[in-house]
């Protein structure tokens, strides 16, 4: 599938399900896929709606990273933490609506090829730290927004504590209802009272081999 044919079918398919927001579909429209290596998760929607469209791993992972930021409601002014930046395409898009995004990641070479690849799409208020996922990055907390995007087996309530009141935390939850490799993306938004937490849509993951 052609470039501009591919984006096309990602603007339906992203309203299909409801996202008109215009950062992203600017951000779908101007990014440049080879800049951004894939993700080592594979992360795949289970409810594709247009199934006679050519899915390759780059409208995959477009997709899906523009159906969290929608659901997290990321707005101009936020501050945002990532935790797990793969590739980087989410933390660029996250960039591209927020004031600020610092996204967690493993190892040394997975930072400097990030921060290379932010300095070649000219993107400059995206930063990438090295420190443990459960650990968030408290220096700079609270956080207006958080996205997880590595599976959880527990409430990461380390990260939790790191959001500001009234923000809210996007997150992939291990769910023994659920088919084996999906997990329940929720949305908790941190209230005083007592936290407030919804369930959203299952999602697929499988770490590439």
């Amino acid at each position: 599938m052609e470039r501009g044919e591919q984006v096309l079918a990602l603007m339906l398919e992203l309203r299909y399900h409801g996202v008109k927001d215009a950062p992203i579909l600017k951000f779908l429209e101007t990014v440049l896929d080879d800049i951004f290596p894939l993700d080592p998760f594979e992360r795949d929607f289970p409810n594709i709606h247009y199934n006679h469209i050519e899915i390759d791993d780059n409208f995959l992972r477009k997709f899906v990273a523009s159906m969290l930021c929608y659901k997290l409601n990321i707005a101009k002014n936020d501050s945002v933490l990532e935790v797990g930046c793969g590739g980087g395409l989410q933390t660029a898009m996250i960039a591209s609506i927020a004031k600020r995004v610092t996204s967690l990641c493993a190892t040394k070479l997975e930072k400097e090829n990030a921060e290379k690849n932010f300095a070649k799409a000219n993107i400059r208020n995206a930063f990438v730290v090295r420190n443990d996922f459960g650990l968030g990055w408290p220096v700079q907390a609270p956080f207006d927004k958080i996205i997880v995007n590595v599976p959880c087996g527990e409430l990461p309530v380390a990260l939790v504590s790191q959001l500001s009141m009234g923000g809210s935390m996007l997150y992939p939850m291990f769910d023994d209802k659920l088919p084996r490799g999906q997990y329940m993306i929720n949305i908790l938004r941190k209230e005083a009272e007592a936290n407030v937490i919804t369930p959203l849509f299952p999602m697929d993951f499988a770490l590439k081999s």
